[in-house]
């Protein structure tokens, strides 16, 4: 489908310079704005999933022990950090960095101590690595185009999915989002090989051919090990298996109908085996991989208060599609997939892959625009092939320069997003001058419960068998304490905060507007009513019984959530029943 007329030659006329040069400039100017703030927040980490895998890599990489006990994601982005951070562990033994002050720490206590009084270096690491993986995405993105359409719309393609809010903003986190949409646009490059290698093999007179160019059966390889990187990764991505599978199945090619099952087999087979290098405790751990995939089916059925599919689903992502990209960009986009899913006899593998990504939205009754990742790069493909579609001659004219228009202005506004997210980073947070008044005046070794949202604190579990161990290892100031995160279901894992102020007494209690406001809006006791109850009721006992000492408000300049710390009266947990409850007033009494 690429344009054979397409040649270099136009370009280097107009600009002066080769396609390859601009694919290069726009993957180094994508590198730049995404680099630009990227160490926001740090040394603190205001991403609640960023811990999840710096923080399992360290600790595999200082014990050894490479077990995540924890399969919410698959381990194939925590192994790529072990890798990095080994090779700092490594580089650090041999320079002596890591050997302690205390002759009782070893250089692996001493390399995780150093993770926790510098955190930095390991996040801007991590988030280093997604760039990276951006930055492969571009130019995956740029060669798949290149399978369809002329190198003009390949370069738009690869404009488009350069900088593009969604795929910017994400690809500053330590998160599987992007490296999980390179292994699928590299799954999709293949397959569409093993699906052009499948119709030369069906032509007599090209199996030769076919054999010295793409061989069917390594396409098919290749494909299978994408679709188990990208499963190894984030598990939706396991679905493409299905596109590879019906590709293998009804493509028209010489092989006999046993060969074919033979072939899709061995594909099944080559993505579970990656899968399983890649996540081998999934195997070898499999009753914590079993309830940990229970867990996230129980999310994805229960939904989670404050980031509801408001409308649907599909009415959600219509409306960020439009807050990021505004409605000529999604329109353009839409129209131009379908102009393009149209030629169906050519196009019908990536369409198959498309429908799979939709499918995977459909039952969600959560939303984040990460879910939407995996739909940029079609509607970038969809505008490219309409610009390649639409020559600026005379019967096409009065069409192609009013879509340009369209695009011009669209990127405009898709521009001021990026600057304003990567300006939004540079700013000072509410969190930083919270941790600031912390350390000040709350003594050391307090004990605290605080939301999530609020200052990045080095707590304890009091409830740890050994605490001072893990506490050794810790700078100065640290305390005792629980952080509270929104749950979605009432579990002994996620315990109610009231709950978790029993356990804890704290001394002080630190609330985040990014957890009160989700149980405390509009219809939020319509949605989750149990939840909502028992939540406003500890809010209730925190605003008419602790003591308020500092409240750092976002505005002139500081971003970030409303942060509010607050002090628990002497003998107050002594004078204060908490009824065991889930009715709306689990509130008890005031004993005498």
């Amino acid at each position: 489908m690429a344009d054979p007329n397409d040649s270099t030659s136009g370009i280097r006329k107009y600009l002066g310079i080769s396609p390859r040069t601009i694919l290069l400039l726009i993957i180094l100017a994508a590198v730049a704005l995404r680099v630009w703030g990227l160490d926001f927040g740090l040394p603190q980490v205001f991403h609640p999933d960023e811990p999840v895998l710096v923080t399992n890599a360290v600790y595999s990489v200082a014990t050894n022990d490479y077990n995540p006990r924890a399969f919410h994601w698959p381990s194939l982005q925590m192994y790529i950090l072990c890798v990095e951070y080994g090779l700092w562990f490594q580089a650090g033994k041999l320079s002596g960095a890591w050997i302690p002050d205390d002759a009782e720490w070893s250089q692996s206590d001493g390399f995780l101590a150093y993770s926790m009084r510098a955190p930095a270096g390991f996040y801007y690491l991590g988030r280093l690595t997604t760039v990276l993986f951006s930055a492969g995405l571009i130019w995956i993105g740029f060669i798949l185009a290149r399978r369809f359409m002329g190198i003009k719309a390949s370069l738009v393609v690869a404009a488009l999915i350069a900088f593009h809010p969604i795929i910017t903003r994400h690809s500053r986190l330590v998160t599987p989002d992007i490296p999980t949409e390179f292994f699928f646009l590299a799954a999709l490059y293949f397959l569409d090989r093993l699906y052009m290698a499948l119709l030369n093999h069906s032509k007599e007179s090209n199996r030769d051919a076919a054999n010295k160019t793409d061989d069917p059966v390594r396409m098919c390889i290749f494909s299978a090990m994408m679709v188990g990187l990208a499963t190894g990764t984030k598990y939706p991505a396991a679905v493409l298996i299905v596109p590879v599978i019906a590709v293998v199945l009804f493509s028209p090619s010489g092989y006999r109908i046993t060969t074919r099952i033979l072939l899709a087999l061995r594909a099944t087979l080559v993505t579970a085996v990656t899968f399983f290098l890649t996540t081998p405790f999934a195997l070898l751990d499999w009753r914590q991989f079993v309830t940990d995939i229970q867990a996230i089916s129980l999310h994805v059925r229960t939904g989670h208060i404050g980031m509801e599919a408001t409308g649907g689903i599909w009415l959600a992502s219509l409306n960020q599609l439009v807050k990021d990209s505004d409605w000529g960009w999604t329109v353009v986009g839409v129209i131009g997939l379908i102009v393009f899913l149209y030629n169906f006899r050519r196009t019908w593998p990536m369409a198959l892959a498309l429908l799979f990504v939709l499918i995977g939205l459909a039952p969600l009754d959560v939303f984040s625009d990460r879910y939407l990742v995996p739909l940029i790069p079609f509607m970038a493909f969809g505008i490219g092939w309409l610009i390649a579609c639409l020559q600026p001659d005379k019967r096409t004219g009065a069409i192609y320069i009013p879509i340009l228009l369209i695009l011009l202005v669209t990127a405009g506004h898709g521009l001021v997003v990026l600057c304003r997210d990567a300006h939004y980073l540079t700013l000072p947070d509410t969190r930083e001058y919270a941790l600031e008044w912390v350390h000040e005046n709350i003594p050391a070794q307090s004990y605290i419960v605080k939301e999530q949202g609020g200052p990045d604190l080095f707590l304890v579990n009091p409830l740890d068998p050994d605490p001072e161990s893990h506490a050794r290892l810790l700078p100065d100031p640290w305390y005792y304490g629980r952080e509270l995160t929104p749950v979605f279901a009432r579990t002994m894992i996620n315990l109610d905060p009231l709950d978790t102020l029993l356990i804890t007494l704290p001394d002080y209690v630190i609330t985040s507007s990014q957890v009160r406001n989700r149980y405390m809006r509009e219809g939020a006791e319509e949605e989750f009513p149990d939840l909502v109850a028992i939540f406003r009721e500890y809010y209730r006992l925190i605003d008419n019984y602790l003591i308020e000492e500092a409240r750092f408000t976002p505005g002139d300049g500081i971003v970030g959530a409303e942060v509010v710390i607050y002090r628990v009266p002497e003998g107050f947990w002594e004078s204060v029943v908490i009824e065991d409850a889930t009715v709306p007033d689990v509130l008890g009494r005031e004993s005498e």
